[in-house]
C-alpha cells in the first residue's frame, strides 16, 4: 500500500497552480472539503487492512457491521486498496491531490483484474499512463468522470494485453439472461451480452421505437415475437489505416475478433474528413457532419454528463439565427436536458476544436476546461495512430521471427 496519509489535502486559502482541477481549487471551500472527505475515507479503510491472517469473510461482515456498508462493497473497498499497491506513482498522485475517491478506484480495479496479475509490465505501463491521465493539464479543469477513465483504461487495456486485444478472453463466456419478478409484479429482463451483441440489440429497440412511435419495451416485445423485422444501423469509426482499432458507441473500442467481424459487414464507407471540414447555410446538420461530432465529441460536453454523444442534440454553439455557422466548429453535442439549459440562456461555452477542449464559463464568470474524449478527438485520434503503428510493428517482428530474420 503505497498511499500517503501525512499528506493531507493543501489548506483552504492560497494560490492555485498553474494547472490545476476544479475539484482541488484552493479557493473553494466546498472542494477543500470535498478533498478532506476523501481523505477521511481512504484513512477509514485503510485501517482494515494489513492483517493478512484473517478470515476473509468474516472481516467484510465485521466491516459491514461496523461502517453500515454492505459485504461485497467492503470487499471491493480493499481490493481497491491492494491495487493501489500495484500503481505507485498513481498511488502517489492520489496522495498529493485526493481527487480520485475509492468508489472511482474500487471502479478502476474492476477493470484492471482482467489483465493478468504477473504481467508486471502492463501494470507498469498502466500506472504510468493513469499518472499522466489523471494529472491536470490545465487551470480549473474538470476531473474526468468514471465512465471516461474507465473507458481510456479498457482502451490501453486492449492495446497493451495481447490475450484480450485478440478477443482470446471472449466476452461471450459470461453472457447470460434471466427473468424474475418484481415486489410489483412486473417482469424484469436481465441480461448480460457481448459488447457488439448488446449494441445491436440497442440499435435494433431505439430504432424500431423512433420510427414507430412506440416505448423501448414495447419495441422490445414487438421484435422478439416476430411481428415485425428488425433494422440495425451501426455507426463504427476509425482511421485510413487497416491497423487502427474500431471504435463504436457503446463498448467503446473493440478487440481483434470483433473487429474483424464488424469489417466483414460494413456496406458504406464515409469519408470523415470531408465531414470535419462541411460548412452549410442551412439550420439542419447534415447526416455526415453530424457523425463526425458525435464521433469527435464522445458524450454530452458538460463536463460530468455520460449521455452518449449519439443520443445527444447538436446544438449550435453561436446560434444559427445570430449568424452562426452550421459546421463542426460551431456544432457540440448536449443531452437534452443540457440543450434546455442551453437554449434558456443558462449554460454558456466555446469550444477549441484544434486543441479539443471545450470552455464552460460558470456563474460566477469564472472558466473551467473539459477535454473531448471521441475517437475523433485529438486525444483520440493521437492513441488511435500509436496503436495502428504498435500493430504493425508486432506483425512484423512476428514475420521476422517466423521467416528467421530476427
Amino acid at each position: 500500500m503505497t498511499l500517503n496519509l501525512d499528506l493531507l489535502p493543501p489548506e483552504l486559502g492560497g494560490e492555485n497552480p498553474g494547472a490545476y482541477y476544479s475539484v482541488n481549487d484552493r479557493n473553494d471551500p466546498v472542494a477543500f472539503h470535498s478533498r478532506v472527505i476523501v481523505y477521511n475515507h481512504y484513512l477509514l479503510w485503510m485501517a482494515f487492512t494489513g492483517n493478512e491472517d484473517e478470515d476473509a469473510g468474516l472481516s467484510f461482515r465485521q466491516m459491514a457491521r461496523r461502517t453500515g456498508v454492505g459485504e461485497r462493497k467492503a470487499e471491493r473497498y480493499l481490493d481497491a486498496l491492494a491495487m493501489l499497491g500495484e500503481l505507485p506513482s498513481f498511488s502517489g498522485l492520489i496522495s498529493v491531490l485526493w481527487h480520485v475517491d475509492l468508489d472511482v478506484m474500487a471502479a478502476i480495479t474492476v477493470v484492471l483484474n482482467e489483465v493478468d496479475p504477473e504481467a508486471t509490465e502492463i501494470f507498469t505501463e498502466i500506472d504510468r499512463r493513469l499518472t499522466q491521465f489523471l494529472t491536470p493539464k490545465r487551470a480549473n479543469q474538470w476531473l474526468p468522470s468514471k465512465k471516461k477513465i474507465l473507458k481510456e483504461i479498457r482502451a490501453w487495456i486492449r492495446e497493451l494485453d495481447p490475450a484480450i486485444a485478440n478477443g482470446e478472453n471472449s466476452a461471450k463466456d459470461t453472457e447470460s439472461l434471466g427473468f424474475r419478478t418484481s415486489d410489483f409484479d412486473m417482469t424484469i429482463i436481465e441480461g448480460v451480452l457481448d459488447p457488439v451483441d448488446g449494441a445491436v440489440v440497442e440499435a435494433a429497440i431505439h430504432e424500431y421505437a423512433s420510427e414507430n412511435g412506440v416505448s423501448a419495451p414495447q419495441a422490445l416485445i414487438e421484435l422478439i415475437t416476430g411481428a415485425v423485422a428488425p433494422k440495425v444501423v451501426l455507426n463504427v469509426f476509425t482511421i485510413n489505416d487497416e491497423d487502427a482499432p474500431i471504435y463504436m458507441d457503446g463498448p467503446g473500442y473493440l478487440d481483434y475478433a470483433d473487429e474483424q467481424r464488424i469489417r466483414a459487414q460494413v456496406s458504406l464507407v464515409r469519408d470523415m474528413n470531408r465531414a470535419r471540414d462541411m460548412r452549410t447555410d442551412s439550420y439542419v446538420v447534415p447526416e455526415g457532419m453530424k457523425l463526425y461530432c458525435k464521433a469527435r465529441d464522445g458524450h454530452c460536453v458538460v463536463p460530468g454528463c455520460t449521455v452518449s454523444a449519439f443520443r445527444c442534440d447538436c446544438d449550435h454553439i453561436r446560434n444559427h439565427a445570430d449568424g452562426g455557422p452550421t459546421s463542426p466548429c460551431n456544432i457540440c453535442d448536449l443531452c437534452r436536458y443540457h440543450h434546455n439549459q442551453k437554449t434558456e440562456g443558462r449554460l454558456k461555452y466555446r469550444l477549441d476544436e484544434e486543441e479539443g477542449v471545450v470552455y464552460f464559463t460558470e456563474e460566477d464568470g469564472t472558466e473551467t476546461a473539459s477535454d473531448l474524449d471521441g475517437p475523433f478527438s485529438p486525444m483520440g485520434l493521437r492513441w488511435m495512430r500509436t496503436v495502428a503503428q504498435k500493430r504493425r510493428a508486432r506483425r512484423n517482428a512476428a514475420r521476422k521471427r517466423a521467416t528467421g530474420q530476427d
